[in-house]
C-alpha cells in the first residue's frame, strides 16, 4: 500500500469491508480522508432518510474537530489513530440501560487492544481506556492519573429523531495507535507504540476494535449479565481515592467502591455513601489492586 505524501500509510479500506462487512457483522464501513468530526458526520447522516442502518461504521484518518465528552477537544495527528464512529439501533424491545453502553464500549476497546500491548489495559470510569505503566523502573507519576495512560476515549450520542429518521445511537471511538512520546498531546496520554505494543498494523487494530465493539454491543443487548462483572474487573478508578469533579464544578473526594446497577460510580465519603452519574475522575493516590 502507498504511503500518503505526509508520510503515513492509509487504512486498508477493501481489507476493513472483507473483514468487517464481507465476513462480519457491519452493514457499511466507510473511510474518509478527512473529517470534523465522525461523530458529528454520523449524527448528521442519521437526520436523513433513511440514515445509516445499525452496525454503519465511519473511520477517518484526520480530525479537524474532534470531540470526547463534555465538549472537550481530541486532538489526532494524520494517519496515527484509529477514529471510527458506529450507528446503533437498539431494539426498542431490549432491556437497555443506556448509561452502561460506554463502560460496556470500554470493555470491548480493552479486549481489543489488550493482545497487541504488553502492559494492562483497563477503564478509568466513565468513559477511558488506560495502560498501566510498570512500578519498576519507576514511572513518573501523573497528577491524577498515577501511572495510567489514556490509550483511547469513548462518546456516546443520540441522534435526533423526526418524522423521517429513526433515534439511534452514534459510538464514537478515538485510540491513538502509531503516535511517539513526543507527538502526544499531554503527558497523561499513550498509545499503543508507547505502551510498547505492537503498532504497525494500525487496520488490523480497527478491524479489532470493531469487530469487538459488534460482539459486546450484541452482548448488552442480549442481557448479558456477565458484562457489568467485566467492566468492574476491568475498571482500575475502583478501590481508589478520588476526587471527582461534577458537572458544574463540584468536587467530591472519597473511595471509589464499586458501580451501581445503572453503572454509577459509588464513592464512599466521611459524610455517607454517594452515587455519581456524571463527572471527571482522578487518582489521589494508587493503591496496588488486580487487574485482568
Amino acid at each position: 500500500m502507498a504511503e500518503h505524501s505526509v508520510g503515513y500509510r492509509h487504512l486498508d479500506a477493501e481489507r476493513l469491508r472483507n473483514a468487517l462487512v464481507d465476513q462480519g457483522p457491519y452493514a457499511d464501513v466507510q473511510i474518509a480522508e478527512q473529517v470534523g468530526s465522525t461523530n458529528a458526520a454520523m449524527l448528521a447522516a442519521a437526520d436523513e432518510s433513511p440514515g445509516p442502518a445499525h452496525l454503519s461504521a465511519l473511520l477517518a484518518e484526520h480530525q479537524t474537530a474532534g470531540r470526547g465528552r463534555l465538549d472537550r477537544q481530541w486532538l489526532d495527528q494524520p494517519g496515527t489513530s484509529i477514529l471510527a464512529s458506529v450507528m446503533l439501533r437498539p431494539d426498542p424491545a431490549a432491556p437497555l440501560v443506556a448509561s452502561w453502553l460506554p463502560l460496556v464500549a470500554g470493555l470491548a476497546v480493552c479486549r481489543a487492544l489488550q493482545p497487541a500491548i504488553p502492559l494492562p489495559v483497563n477503564l478509568v470510569w466513565p468513559n477511558d481506556v488506560v495502560v498501566e505503566l510498570p512500578p519498576h523502573p519507576p514511572a513518573d507519576s501523573v497528577p491524577g492519573w498515577g501511572r495510567q495512560r489514556k490509550l483511547a476515549g469513548i462518546l456516546a450520542q443520540t441522534g435526533q429523531a423526526n418524522s423521517q429518521a429513526t433515534r439511534g445511537i452514534v459510538l464514537g471511538v478515538g485510540v491513538n495507535v502509531t503516535q511517539q512520546a513526543g507527538e502526544l498531546p499531554v503527558d497523561w496520554a499513550a498509545s499503543v507504540r508507547t505502551a510498547g505494543g505492537d503498532w504497525h498494523d494500525r487496520t488490523g487494530l480497527a478491524v479489532a476494535v470493531l469487530t469487538e465493539l459488534a460482539r459486546h454491543y450484541a452482548a448488552w443487548q442480549a442481557g448479558d449479565e456477565e458484562l457489568a462483572a467485566a467492566v468492574q474487573a476491568r475498571c482500575v478508578s475502583i478501590g481508589q481515592d478520588v476526587t471527582v469533579t461534577l458537572p458544574g464544578g463540584k468536587t467530591l473526594t472519597g473511595r471509589a467502591s464499586g458501580l451501581d446497577g445503572t453503572g454509577a460510580l459509588v464513592l464512599n465519603r466521611p459524610d455517607g455513601r454517594h452515587t455519581i452519574t456524571a463527572g471527571d475522575v482522578r487518582l489521589l493516590r494508587q493503591h496496588a489492586a488486580n487487574h485482568p
